[in-house]
């Protein structure tokens, strides 16, 4: 059998117990929103990746309730970074005082590139949608929420600036965690966990606009990308004449998808934005010095998201809070805190990933709801942080493994 505590990319993880008769192996696996399959590293990996002696691997020999395959092929995954490839199989998982029964999950038996290099992560657990899934496995929460684990189909993280006090909570998010009430987005693009994104803005100027989806789609790279856009969705969207009014279906369902998105994902560090949203982005926010930064220079950013009542609701980010420093010392330069990532075009409206940076602000909360995929709901709140949340912290998690895990990079704190 295998046993999950707590942990997410970046910057908390969840430590995850193999229990067998002969040993008690504990690995740390990323939890992901981004994906949705569940990979551990095997013992059967011989690359170099995997035989770093710091890292734990998995090992179904030793496990009585590991069930086997062999009738599926191997399966591969590619990530940004890198690949990993393996077998699927089966294992009970403990999640906590939770047990999820027979969770189908990848043994990495190969691995490229820079996926995972820290020798402390034992794997990954995604937690976005069945569609996405590999080889038609069943995802680790629809098992959860089919085996009714929980009393509440839900999941969400509450991040700090302290990584010893990062918390993956199972179920409802604690109250004493956050502020006010909780704004529930619905989830419009059941692959990820995608919301429909109405503005993007830096300071007073709009960077992407779901009020001018198409205008905006052209100036992030859309119209490049697709062909149809510049010959029929401008005149639809901007003329407005009786032609362009009666323009077939079709046209009108693609005008839909440009409906610009933005996907929470815990499994990135950063925000995130593709073509050439990316370098507007990065040319209206140039890395400065960061004792030179103003208000002026690098204005807030406003990402404006539409609660399940229709209300717009803002969520807004000071360059205290979006700069990275690349050093502690007084004179260290700042950059952005944006990648340049290009989502699939079939779920690009065009996209932005909220990445941790965000989830340092805000508590995000994970919904599903009756399980139904049109039931998912994004809860996002404006984080409580304090003695007491570190306090309520130390209390729920007394005797359970924690990790420790620092972000590769340090986000400017305020004076």
């Amino acid at each position: 059998a295998t046993s999950l505590h707590e942990r997410s990319r970046g910057s908390s993880s969840l430590a995850l117990k193999a229990c067998t008769a002969r040993a008690l192996t504990t690995m740390h696996v990323i939890h992901d929103t981004g994906s949705t399959n569940t990979w551990l590293f095997s013992q059967a990996c011989m690359d170099k990746l995997c035989t770093d002696d710091r890292r734990a691997r998995y090992d179904h020999t030793k496990s009585s309730s590991f069930v086997a395959y062999p009738d599926q092929g191997p399966v591969s995954i590619t990530f940004g970074t890198g690949k990993i490839e393996g077998h699927i199989g089966a294992e009970d998982f403990h999640i906590g005082p939770y047990t999820v029964k027979n969770q189908q999950f990848g043994e990495i038996e190969k691995a490229d590139g820079d996926v995972f290099t820290q020798p402390e992560i034992g794997g990954i657990a995604g937690y976005a949608f069945k569609v996405m899934s590999a080889n038609g496995a069943v995802p680790l929460f629809d098992n959860i929420m089919a085996q009714k684990v929980l009393p509440t189909n839900a999941f969400g993280f509450w991040l700090s600036n302290d990584p010893s006090q990062n918390a993956m909570v199972y179920g409802a998010m604690p109250k004493q965690f956050y502020k006010g009430e909780l704004s529930r987005l619905p989830v419009t693009d059941p692959y990820y966990w995608s919301v429909d994104l109405d503005q993007f803005a830096i300071g007073d100027e709009v960077f992407l606009s779901a009020g001018e989806s198409g205008v905006h789609a052209e100036k992030a790279g859309v119209a490049a990308d697709d062909g149809w856009f510049a010959a029929a969705a401008a005149p639809f969207l901007r003329k407005r004449t009786p032609e362009t009014l009666a323009a077939p279906a079709a046209l009108i369902q693609k005008r839909r998808k440009l409906t610009p998105k933005a996907i929470f994902d815990s499994g990135t560090t950063y925000f995130t934005a593709g073509g050439s949203l990316f370098e507007r982005i990065m040319e209206r926010l140039p890395p400065t010095k960061c004792n030179e930064l103003t208000e002026k220079s690098h204005p807030d950013l406003r990402f404006r998201l539409k609660d399940e009542n229709n209300k717009l609701v803002d969520f807004n980010f000071s360059h205290e809070e979006y700069m990275v420093r690349s050093s502690s010392t007084e004179d260290s330069e700042c950059r952005p805190a944006f990648m340049l990532i290009d989502v699939p075009k079939e779920h690009d409206g065009p996209s932005m990933i909220m990445g941790q940076v965000f989830n340092h602000k805000y508590v995000v909360q994970y919904d599903r709801g009756s399980g139904k995929d049109s039931d998912a709901r994004v809860g996002v709140a404006l984080a409580a942080h304090g003695s007491a949340q570190a306090d309520a912290l130390r209390s729920a998690t007394g005797g359970q493994a924690r990790v420790l895990h620092q972000m590769s990079h340090r986000l400017q704190s305020p004076a």
